[in-house]
């Protein structure tokens, strides 16, 4: 290096050197690199376009160590070398030009300042210097960089930060975590655990302290569950397994709910900002304005994901004016503080597990955190609320999305509200009553419902609204008699409190509780007199499904005239109120009827429609009548095994679902395919059985309606996101294509989303160019209407 460089250069003595002879000034590192070998190809290659890459993480991400495996594998790529200069423990802004050419063995001129000496020592000459630990001298690594890369035209730069520099020409790349395994869906067995970074950098540090450590079946859901609570951050991970010296892993897995208290090590080797995550942590927080602190804070009381709509209301006030919310927003996500992810139509914040455990400590300590707390509660409610009166009718699908989406925001609203305002937990419970209902979360919303009915009585339309949720969810699972008490308790309440719109809601969920347990007269009474208040009302929303109700006791006394008018009339304002999902049942009562009937083909077309809508509902329960329609229709078509197959499918559903059939279905259900288990020898009949049970909930309505089920897709395909329409999910997508079009919908530019992803703009114009050309679009705007499935609108 010394013959590369001109005039002012001189080697000074250095750490001790990599065996990379005098062209590498790079530390020996005395732990394995493991993983990351996406990112060491992706920033290779962003040092292919950028001069100067900026790797951007959290403390602890493993930024350091990443920029040092990209250096050693670039070393032959410069001819002048390839340098570390570590600013960690730099706290002078001043002094870091100096630091940077300490590390060249530049000596500075006096009559031309350090700087200018750097610049004539460099030259023209190819080199690669890693800047490391910036973020704290932020403003002085980018006046510096600025300089070097004016002056020296083949100097490229690496740098390693908290934040980006700020340089015009700068990459800056976002480090993510290491991948963890999800403990929704936990690997099948050992060697899909190994497949993971987190669990294979866990492995690796364990053999360090224990080098008898292996993974056997007995650790390995603990080994899991370390690296889902770390998060896949590499210092939290290395710090875990460290801990192995006095726990087991899974006394670790136990004790990460605490992890600032547990994640230490009393080791020299590591600097005493990484000797605890607390320590690291607090790095970052105390470089934080103090707007920038008070909105870390508050971030605290979210759980998962939030959007900006919810950030602005549950954590702008006087101290923290909603106008100054994004830019603060926008720093912490600069500063790797805050995660920001797409979703279907916005980006969606949150912090990091290890992160809001520390600023849920610094919100205790500010005195705030039960304000925000109910700050955060009332907001959820509200949007519960909302969510009943539009989803129920006329957006359900869209409110089921977004209830989706804030399940674990709502999930710790209602943990908290239970404690602390009782009467808040009821307002959560009875507007989610209709998606629990809906998209079959039985088992999880009756148990909500339980414990927010057991507080005190408070507002009486509240608790009415909360019990008649309440009854809906459990006459769902089976439990009539459970469904009459709560129902009955809520009528008295609406009848003495003049509530005529929830009383005729009651008695319409009352009547079809009566209809499950036989009492055919009485349900047709509660119904009739819901139809009364609501045709008075003029609620053809209401009246709508109340119709089908009465057609239902109509099919199952046998008055199958009467059924056919109450059908007919009951589809019919369905369409007029716009109730996709009232639509969809009723249609599919039709189909009962037609069963009644004997009208096969029109049986098979109704149950076929209704069965399309309600699963783009993911209304599990409701397919699992409709694929036990299709059964009988296998029976009467002397199908036996077709028969059980769809029998097994649906009771399969069931199960998942926690839900039961009303009995007057089931005992028709049952005398139509008695016979197909007697036709079939015992192989056959277990055969079908397990081929049943085998199908998923699409493969099972493919199946039904003898349609060609969608491929299923490999471990190599493309991610397609659950909001994607049919038309863009086959359109054959990449799953960098699918990457690129989710920041697309953000409305940023290429040149952002090159950015933003790590690539050059001219990458992102060919991903881009390849997305419409396959989704068949003319435009950007397009291609997002075609795959939010809204097209027809353009």
């Amino acid at each position: 290096m010394q013959t590369s460089l001109r005039g002012a250069l001189t080697l000074m003595d250095g750490p001790e050197l990599v065996g990379f002879g005098a062209r590498a000034r790079l530390p020996r590192q005395l732990t394995t690199f493991v993983g990351r070998e996406r990112e060491l190809r992706e920033i290779t290659e962003a040092l292919g376009h950028h001069r100067l890459v900026t790797l951007c993480g959290a403390g602890g991400a493993g930024k350091t160590r990443l920029a040092l495996a990209v250096a050693e594998r670039l070393i032959d790529e410069y001819a002048g070398g390839v340098i570390l200069a570590e600013l960690a423990d730099v706290t002078d802004p001043h002094l870091v030009a100096s630091c940077v050419a300490a590390a060249l063995g530049v000596r500075e001129r006096p009559d031309i300042g350090v700087v200018a000496s750097l610049t004539e020592a460099i030259g023209s000459t190819r080199m690669l210097i890693v800047l490391d630990s910036c973020e704290h001298l932020a403003e002085a690594c980018a006046e510096l960089s600025a300089a070097l890369l004016g002056a020296c035209p083949e100097i490229q730069l690496l740098a390693s930060s908290r934040q980006p520099l700020g340089v015009p020409s700068e990459l800056a790349w976002r480090l993510p975590s290491l991948s963890t395994p999800s403990l929704d869906e936990p690997p099948a067995d050992l060697a899909r655990l190994s497949e993971y970074e987190s669990a294979r950098l866990f492995l690796d540090r364990a053999r360090t302290f224990q080098p008898a450590f292996v993974l056997t079946t007995e650790n390995a859901p603990a080994v899991a569950r370390i690296c889902d609570l770390t998060e896949g951050i590499p210092l939290a991970i290395e710090l875990a397994a460290g801990r192995l010296t006095m726990l087991s892993a899974q006394q670790i897995a136990e004790q990460l709910e605490d992890a600032l208290a547990v994640l230490t090590t009393a080791s020299h080797l590591l600097p005493p900002r990484q000797r605890t995550l607390r320590a690291t942590i607090a790095g970052s927080y105390e470089r934080l304005a103090p707007g920038e602190k008070v909105l870390f804070n508050r971030l605290s009381v979210f759980s998962g994901l939030a959007g900006l709509e919810a950030v602005r209301a549950i954590c702008a006030d006087a101290a923290l004016p909603a106008v100054e919310v994004l830019d603060n927003l926008a720093r912490l996500i600069d500063k790797s503080l805050v995660q920001a992810e797409a979703a279907a139509r916005e980006l969606r914040y949150r912090l990091l597990e290890l992160l809001r455990q520390y600023a849920s400590e610094k919100l205790s300590d500010t005195g705030e955190e039960a304000a925000l707390r109910l700050r955060h509660a009332a907001y959820f409610a509200s949007l519960a609320e909302a969510s009943m009166e539009e989803g129920e009718r006329t957006r359900a699908a869209e409110w089921a999305r977004r209830l989706t989406a804030e399940s674990q925001n709502l999930r710790a609203a209602l943990e908290w509200s239970l404690q602390a305002e009782p009467e808040l937990a009821v307002r959560i419970v009875g507007g989610m009553a209709w998606l629990w209902h809906t998209e079959s979360n039985l088992a999880e919303g009756r148990r909500w419902f339980e414990r927010a009915l057991q507080g005190p009585p408070g507002d009486p339309a509240l608790r009415a609204r909360a019990l008649y949720g309440a009854g809906q969810i459990v006459y769902r699972q089976g439990d009539c008699g459970a469904a009459q008490a709560f129902l009955t308790e809520a009528l008295e309440i609406q009848r003495r409190i003049g509530d005529e719109a929830g009383t005729a809601r009651t008695l319409r969920a009352l009547g079809l509780a009566l209809l499950s347990l036989d009492d055919y007269r009485r349900a047709n009474q509660c119904l009739e007199e819901a139809l009364d208040i609501q045709l008075r009302r003029g609620d053809r929303f209401e009246t709508a499904r109340t119709l089908g109700s009465l057609a239902l006791v109509a099919i199952a006394a046998g008055r199958y005239d009467e059924a056919r008018i109450r059908c007919d009339e009951c589809v019919a304002l369905a369409r007029q109120a716009n109730d996709e999902w009232g639509l969809a049942t009723s249609i599919g009562v039709q189909g009962e009827l037609a069963l009644e009937l004997g009208d096969h083909e029109t049986a098979r077309s109704h149950l076929q429609l209704s069965l399309a809508v309600l699963a783009r509902f993911n209304d599990v329960a409701s397919v699992a009548y409709r694929l036990e329609g299709f059964a009988r229709l296998a029976a009467i078509r002397s199908e036996p095994e077709r028969a059980l197959n769809l029998l097994s499918a649906a009771a399969t559903l069931r199960t998942r679902s926690g839900s039961a059939a009303a009995p007057h279905w089931r005992r028709r259900v049952e005398a139509s395919t008695a016979n197909c288990r007697r036709v079939l020898p015992a192989a056959a009949v277990a055969a079908a059985a397990a081929r049943g049970a085998a199908m998923g909930m699409e493969e099972a309505i493919a199946y039904a309606t003898e349609a060609e089920p969608a491929p299923r897709r490999g471990p190599h395909d493309a991610d397609v996101p659950p909001w994607a329409s049919a038309r863009s999910h086959e359109a054959g997508l990449t799953a960098r294509e699918w990457d690129v079009l989710a920041l697309l919908m953000t409305g940023i530019s290429n040149r952002v989303i090159a950015t933003r992803l790590s690539i050059s703009p001219n990458t992102v114009n060919k991903h881009v160019a390849r997305i419409l050309d396959k989704l068949a679009a003319r435009s950007r705007s397009q291609a997002i209407a075609i795959v939010l499935g809204l097209e027809h609108i353009q």
